[in-house]
């Protein structure tokens, strides 16, 4: 158990470290469209992948019945910043877009709580 948690701080450390040295080493104006998207999507697995063991830390949906459920939170918790990161660098997001992604936020949060959630054995 020790031997997993070291490899997971370590995997976190490396996203965190490689999300910050890509921050800081790029421009973006010389960047391809490609590439500008890639920030993004790394901030959202390392995001999601922090909220996973926050959430396995904090015993929430505990069990793997609650694989899914756990997936779904972290899925909407990490796509919050990265949407309001991404509306903010096109200049688009305002005071309305915050509430209205919030509250689709807690809508999701609160329907992935309700239902059953099976993941599909083939």
């Amino acid at each position: 158990m020790r031997r997993q948690r070291k490899r997971t701080l370590l995997l976190l450390g490396t996203l965190y470290s490689g999300l910050g040295a890509f921050f800081l080493g790029t421009n973006p104006r010389d960047l391809p469209i490609g590439l500008l998207l890639l920030p993004l999507l790394w901030l959202f697995v390392t995001l999601g992948y922090s909220f996973m063991i926050l959430m396995h830390i904090l015993h929430i949906a505990e069990g793997d019945d609650n694989a899914l459920r756990r997936k779904t939170y972290a899925a909407v918790i990490a796509g919050v910043p990265v949407g309001f990161l991404l509306l903010n660098s096109v200049d688009q997001l305002t005071v309305k877009d915050i509430g209205l992604i919030t509250l689709l936020s807690v809508v999701l949060v609160a329907y992935a709580s309700r239902f059953r959630m099976r993941e599909k054995l083939s």
